[in-house]
């Protein structure tokens, strides 16, 4: 019970407001009230797991596993052994699959979305089961499984469990950490450390059947390491906490936009600030918080920084930061289970965004004035996202709106739109890569500056870079 409560993501999120201390709960009083034959207190128990997380369905090959290897014990007095799966218990193993499908139904028939379904149009849209993905996670999840007990007792469980390998009890546990490893490597692409939180009571209850010395060393190094990052993981959001009210009066009574994610944009939205979105047109006075760390906006707008403060922590370990390469909590930042750094947690800035001087009817992407006139879409090195929004100066009569870009090789083809205030003005596909134009017809906007949308799908993403790409533009801008 020691090794298991101070296994560092149960010891880190049993303080942070997640759905995996509640499904971990959950999960192991399904194993539990199963094994002690209180079948109807164990469907309870394994319909509320399921519905907290998809990987209750682990449950279910883990219980059948259970009867397998234990299946003396379901005898009746004179039945063969083949006997005992005609009871129920192996359709009771299948209760998290069945809740999961009427979540489904149900979901289906009240809002008309399959939530399973939007989940896999999100693995598709953003890569998240690509090879690379899978295998940076397997890799993760591998290194965090030697971590949830301290490592020094790793070898000796191992040695132990090989010895014991004929007893019940033993192969059980086994199986309990084989079939959920397997599952978890096929089923996550970030490789966090909490996804393995269903296995940390069989791997410290293998861990602990060696000496009590060894165990007391063990348990001592990893109650030091859990309670340096739980420290540590409290000082990041407190810092964001602390920061929300000061924000908040630095805006004068204007709009706040909060550019980042996790505690920073709850903490700030509880205060009354509102997330930023790339389609979002910011006004001048408006004030802007971003996280270096969660940011996922590029403002484009003219802005002031009125405010820049380092999140720190006085204790030398990380779990997630600008500094030390933890993969704790996603294998993108690494594969450490935890990282050693002294440097920034985060950065966070608050920006009052300025007025916008609309100078050129012609813009190209590279130009000084580029950054004046790029609403949003556009990054710093051209690429621009499926969506993008440029303010022109309007031509003193009709002229042709001429959107120039580039498609790199390999590459899906594109369909481009552009929109002048709002109205569609040309459409066209291209499926050859390399340059390309795209003009409108002749038109005149009705204002002084005019709003134009480029549209282009479909993005990709590019090995490496997170954002979702269309193609590069190298200008935009009305012509004779």
């Amino acid at each position: 019970t020691l090794l298991f409560c101070v296994v560092p993501a149960f010891f880190i999120n049993a303080n942070s407001f997640e759905p995996d201390v509640p499904f971990l709960a959950f999960w192991m009083a399904s194993i539990a009230l199963f094994a002690s034959k209180r079948y109807a207190w164990s469907f309870v128990a394994m319909a509320l797991a399921s519905l907290e997380a998809y990987q209750a369905v682990f449950l279910t090959p883990i219980l059948l596993a259970y009867l397998a290897i234990y299946i003396a014990q379901w005898r009746r007095p004179g039945l063969p052994a083949g006997r005992a799966w005609r009871k129920p218990l192996p359709l009771l193993a299948l209760a998290p699959i069945l809740v999961l499908l009427a979540v489904q139904l149900f979901e289906r028939f009240s809002t008309g979305a399959v939530p399973a379904a939007v989940l896999s149009s999100y693995f598709t849209h953003y890569g998240f089961q690509a090879l690379a993905h899978k295998l940076s996670s397997a890799l993760a999840l591998t290194i965090h499984l030697c971590f949830i007990v301290c490592p020094i007792l790793i070898p000796g469980a191992a040695l132990l469990a090989w010895r014991d390998r004929r007893n019940p009890d033993t192969r059980f546990l086994l199986a309990w950490i084989g079939l959920f490893f397997v599952g978890a490597v096929i089923v996550f692409f970030s490789g966090s450390a909490r996804y393995l939180l269903p296995i940390a009571a069989p791997v410290a209850i293998l861990a602990s059947r060696q000496s009590p010395r060894w165990l007391a060393a063990g348990f001592t190094i990893q109650l030091l390491i859990a309670a340096a990052l739980t420290f540590e993981n409290y000082d990041h959001w407190d810092a964001y906490r602390s920061l929300a009210p000061t924000i908040m009066r630095l805006s004068n009574g204007h709009r706040v936009w909060v550019n980042g994610e996790w505690g920073f944009r709850y903490y700030l939205e509880q205060a009354g600030a509102l997330p930023l979105t790339k389609a979002q047109k910011l006004r001048p006075g408006d004030l802007v918080a971003a996280s270096a760390l969660g940011q996922s906006v590029s403002v484009t707008d003219p802005a002031t920084s009125i405010l820049q403060v380092d999140v720190r922590s006085a204790v030398p370990v990380r779990i997630l930061g600008l500094t030390g390469h933890s993969g704790f909590s996603d294998a993108s930042a690494g594969y450490w289970p935890f990282g050693i750094s002294n440097g920034p947690i985060d950065r966070v800035t608050a920006s009052t965004v300025g007025e916008r001087h609309i100078t050129l009817e012609m813009l190209p992407t590279d130009a000084p004035e580029a950054r004046e006139q790029i609403i949003n879409g556009i990054y710093p090195d051209r690429w621009m996202t499926g969506d993008a929004i440029v303010a022109l100066k309007s031509p003193a009569g009709p002229r042709k709106l001429r959107l120039s870009f580039y498609i790199p090789n390999a590459t899906p083809a594109r369909t481009v739109t552009l929109k002048l205030d709002g109205a569609p003005v040309a459409t066209q596909t291209f499926s050859d890569p390399g340059a390309h134009t795209l003009d409108s017809a002749p038109v005149h906007p009705d204002a002084r500056t005019a709003t134009i949308e480029i549209l282009i799908t479909p993005t990709f993403r590019a090995p490496g870079d997170q954002r979702d790409l269309g193609a590069v533009v190298t200008s935009i801008g009305f012509v004779p």
